[in-house]
């Protein structure tokens, strides 16, 4: 799949919030991980989709609404959790988790100036944003951790 590039991008304002940003995907992992552990008790699911959308009103803060469209998309994928029966359930919370942490890596990235690798996601999440539901929930992350 092509991606588009992406103009010049200030970085500034990505580096004051991307701490928050990072601390807001790492609690939400570590809710994901309590549910998991727990998974009758959706009060861990409910604080890791908290987490999740914090981090992305930190990165609409910023004006990178695509990368918000992705983190939205784990989000709502949080929010079927509680549907999934169990062998499902371990592989959409890996999924999640791989998809939190690949989120994580690619704001240090781009702060760092490695690469852009968030600024390629706007064509893949905009895509999976307009996916049926019904998909099984590490097919949809899948195509969005590619």
């Amino acid at each position: 799949m092509a991606t588009e590039n992406a103009p010049d991008f200030d970085l500034g304002p990505l580096s004051w919030v991307q701490g928050e940003i990072d601390q807001a995907l790492g609690r939400g992992l570590d809710s994901l991980a309590a549910f998991q552990a727990h998974p009758g008790d959706a009060t861990e699911l409910k604080h890791a989709r908290t987490h999740v959308h914090q981090a992305a009103g930190a990165i609409q803060m910023v004006g990178l609404d695509a990368v918000v469209a992705y983190t939205d998309e784990i989000e709502r994928q949080l929010g079927r959790l509680e549907e999934l029966a169990e062998p499902e359930l371990k592989a959409a919370c890996a999924a999640i988790d791989h998809a939190c942490r690949k989120q994580q890596a690619t704001g240090r990235d781009d702060r760092q100036g490695a690469h852009r690798a968030s600024h390629q996601l706007p064509t893949r999440s905009c895509r999976i944003c307009h996916l049926p539901s019904r998909l099984p929930i590490s097919s949809v992350l899948l195509l969005i951790c590619v």
